[in-house]
């Protein structure tokens, strides 16, 4: 009975051939072992290497840093040598410029001169009539979005500015948030001239016109401190509570901001806003000036006298 080799038998089971060592190659491969010693020294040599690179990276942070000291020093020296070149640069503590927010409230702190009104006087928010929603659509191209009633008719009995709530829902995050512009402009025949003149370079010459003249200054002032406190006291009680539990910045956006939501009094960026307000309170001074550039044209009534008396609209 012959007797086949166990490898034999394996190459015809899975038809590969087995790799069979030699005693030649396995004394090779016992004599190539690594030596342990040897290893252990190259990595004590290459700690030592990472070690002394640490150290020059510490060095070299160090003196990074007394750099930044140096260079800190010489720029206030610097500073302080130039001050003492220029003397009208020169101030006390005392009249130090105030931060962003102290200024805000500084130029537009309204509540002395512009205390709440008596709750008869308080606006209702009344529900625009569809009449009124279908012109107000057509004449802005859109439907207008948040609460707002007609504040303005024109003599044809037309809307010519809305009051917009002061708190808007967001579309995507459905939380209410500050919307800054109280008084919308409607009207296309003038938003069309006031358009014109804008176009015409008309922000920055009001804001020329306003700053030659300090009354003008002052008064432009006024118009923003009225502007923000009609805003403000247009919210209900409720919402006024709720007002202070925003943040800072949305808080004053509703609070002191100007006309428009300026962030200072010197923001000529709009004059349609600037003018919408300049229609309802009548005394807005670069209203008056833009009141010297455009015609009024009338278009066709739309409500009868009687209804037009009923509204309290000036013919």
């Amino acid at each position: 009975m012959s007797h086949r080799c166990p490898a034999e038998i394996f190459n015809r089971i899975f038809h590969q051939p087995v790799p069979l060592l030699s005693s030649i190659q396995m004394a090779s491969l016992q004599s190539s072992k690594p030596d342990r010693l040897a290893i252990l020294q190259e990595i004590q040599e290459k700690k030592a290497v990472a070690n002394a690179m640490k150290k020059d990276l510490l060095t070299l942070k160090q003196q990074l840093q007394d750099l930044k000291l140096a260079y800190t020093a010489s720029v206030s020296q610097l500073s302080a040598q130039l001050q003492s070149l220029n003397p009208a640069s020169r101030q006390s503590k005392s009249q130090a410029p105030q931060t962003a927010t102290e200024e805000k409230k500084h130029w537009n702190d309204w509540q002395q001169k512009f205390p709440p009104p008596p709750p008869e006087k308080r606006v209702q928010w009344t529900q625009p009539s569809q009449k009124d929603v279908k012109v107000v659509t057509k004449q802005l191209g859109r439907h207008p979005e948040g609460v707002w009633e007609v504040a303005t008719r024109c003599p044809s009995g037309h809307p010519q500015t809305l009051r917009v709530y002061p708190l808007k829902e967001d579309r995507r995050s459905k939380k209410r948030l500050p919307h800054p512009t109280y008084y919308w402009l409607t009207c296309p025949a003038i938003i069309s001239q006031i358009g014109v003149i804008e176009n015409d370079k008309g922000c920055a010459r009001a804001k020329e016109w306003v700053l030659a003249d300090e009354e003008r200054e002052k008064e432009y002032k006024r118009n923003h401190m009225q502007y923000a406190a009609e805003r403000f006291h247009s919210l209900k009680l409720e919402d006024v509570k709720f007002v202070d539990t925003l943040s800072e910045g949305m808080r004053n956006r509703i609070k002191y901001s100007g006309i428009g939501g300026s962030a200072e009094w010197t923001n000529f960026k709009c004059l349609h806003q600037i003018y919408a307000h300049h229609l309802n309170s009548n005394d807005n001074i670069v209203g008056k000036w833009i009141d010297s550039l455009i015609e009024m044209k009338f278009c066709k009534p739309s409500i009868s006298p009687a209804s037009r008396a009923r509204a309290n609209v000036a013919l």
